[in-house]
């Protein structure tokens, strides 16, 4: 059994290809391990214990593989009965067979032969969901979940670097908090460092009015990041294309 505190160390935080042994961790860690609740877009997907929302992008941008690396390593653990996949609302699901056998089970009062150890890591699970609850309570007034209305007018606790970094580009100041709204399009989109980069680069170019169709505020830009991530790279290497062509034709 492993805390769950681990995975806040920065040696595991460390930007790096995953091993095969340390996705597997983290299918185990990400792995819900009570039932719970995942809003992702506008829907909300109900998930049982042992199960996780991820799709093979979302896993390889996690892991730093390719995508059809991340599809051999899934199959590989369905042939050998580890995990499970299948689509539900329209999201891709994934279910660890045997979870029970890698984590406690917290259904159950403390009996005599539960050793110390075991008792104080259940404590650590019930005390970080009353954190996780009360959390909830404050992001969403209305509880269960909220409206949309609901969560574009409720404010975050704190802006993340990212969020800061996001909000730059359109003039916000660091201490401007982010609706609950934004905040979750961000985290169900979880962009790489690479494209934030890449989107940071064309929204800080001069641009003439004319060719100029970016985003003009934080949510249209999180609800259109695909395209405009294309329109970035595309930018970005059009860009490149044309300094190296002016260099080739600089007379020395």
């Amino acid at each position: 059994m492993l805390s769950r505190r681990i995975f806040d160390h920065p040696y595991w935080q460390e930007s790096r290809p995953f091993s095969k042994f340390e996705a597997w961790i983290d299918l185990l860690q990400m792995a819900a391990f009570a039932p719970t609740e995942r809003v992702i877009g506008f829907q909300t997907i109900a998930l049982d214990k042992g199960e996780l929302v991820a799709s093979l992008r979302f896993l390889a941008q996690r892991w730093g593989w390719s995508k059809d690396k991340v599809a051999r390593f899934v199959r590989c653990l369905e042939i050998a009965t580890m995990v499970r996949r299948e689509e539900r609302q329209g999201q891709a699901i994934i279910t660890i067979c045997k979870y029970k056998d890698y984590n406690d089970s917290t259904e159950n009062s403390e009996t005599p032969s539960e050793t110390q150890s075991a008792t104080r890591s259940r404590h650590d699970r019930d005390k970080c969901n009353k954190i996780k609850n009360k959390t909830k309570d404050k992001l969403y007034p209305s509880g269960a979940g909220g409206s949309v209305s609901q969560k574009k007018k409720a404010k975050v606790e704190a802006n993340t670097p990212e969020m800061e970094t996001i909000g730059s580009w359109f003039g916000r100041k660091p201490e401007t908090l982010w609706s609950v709204y934004e905040a979750e399009a961000l985290r169900d989109l979880n962009p790489t460092p690479d494209e934030i980069e890449s989107m940071g680069r064309y929204y800080a170019a001069k641009i003439q009015a004319k060719d100029d169709f970016r985003r003009r505020d934080v949510g249209t830009l999180l609800n259109n990041w695909t395209g405009e991530l294309d329109r970035a790279n595309r930018f970005t290497a059009t860009s490149g294309d044309e300094i190296k062509t002016r260099i080739s034709e600089f007379k020395w």
